[in-house]
């Protein structure tokens, strides 16, 4: 929250470089929930700090980038967190490429790979609003690849590919976002053909649908899997 990433050429003041943030102790009592955060404090940070997100390039090559470069944490000062350099193209420079406008407050509610995408993937139909309400029809092919399950996961068990890829994710973001998700079926015979999501944004601004944050699209040419630990 603390960015000012360049989201636009006509932007005057932006953060070129990653500030410092320093979380007080006030506030991670607020964020734990209670008094005695220190006792689980290292060892999220040591999660946090082990991040790394898998950049895949069309030659097959990959790289990975760790997320953050400072994770201190400082009796009566509070926690020091920052970025790692190289997440800037990601997090600061945002011009250019192409990304799709989404709430940082909405996103970061999340814990949920799966439930951040499905999000993302109606929010990119966010120009199709009919009674504050998004619509979106995939089939489970899709799905599977823009979620980027398991190639052999849930293969003829749609019970639980429907509990674990998406109803479990749809009952989070409705819960911990302003969001309201569901979907419904429409089959051919026996056979589920499409999954036909809807987002309800009525609890949601349209400038908080569409400014305050870009995240660049999961999935393309250069980029498979990103921000999925994130």
């Amino acid at each position: 929250m603390t960015l000012n990433p360049h989201l636009s050429n006509n932007d005057k003041y932006f953060d070129s470089e990653f500030p410092e943030c320093i979380i007080s102790p006030s506030e991670l009592v607020k964020l734990f929930g209670n008094h005695f955060y220190l006792n689980s404090l290292k060892e999220e940070c040591r999660k946090l700090y082990s991040t790394t997100i898998e950049l895949n390039s069309p030659n097959g090559g990959w790289e990975l980038v760790r997320v953050y470069e400072i994770m201190k944490y400082e009796p009566k000062v509070g926690l020091h967190m920052k970025f790692d350099n190289r997440m800037k193209p990601f997090l600061l420079d945002m011009v250019k490429g192409n990304y799709t406008a989404i709430n940082i407050e909405q996103i970061f509610k999340l814990t949920s790979p799966y439930a951040v995408r499905l999000l993302e993937l109606c929010l990119q139909y966010k120009n199709m609003f009919k009674n504050g309400k998004i619509k979106r029809s995939m089939t489970e092919e899709s799905i599977r690849f823009y979620l980027n399950v398991p190639e052999n996961a849930y293969i003829g068990r749609i019970d639980n590919f429907k509990k674990n890829v998406l109803d479990e994710p749809i009952k989070e973001i409705t819960e911990k976002t302003d969001f309201i998700m569901n979907y419904t079926t429409e089959k051919v015979g026996r056979r589920i053909k499409n999954f036909v999501f809807e987002l309800n944004t009525t609890k949601v601004s349209e400038e908080n649908c569409n400014i305050q944050f870009k995240f660049e699209i999961f999935y393309t040419e250069n980029l498979d899997t990103a921000f999925e630990s994130l």
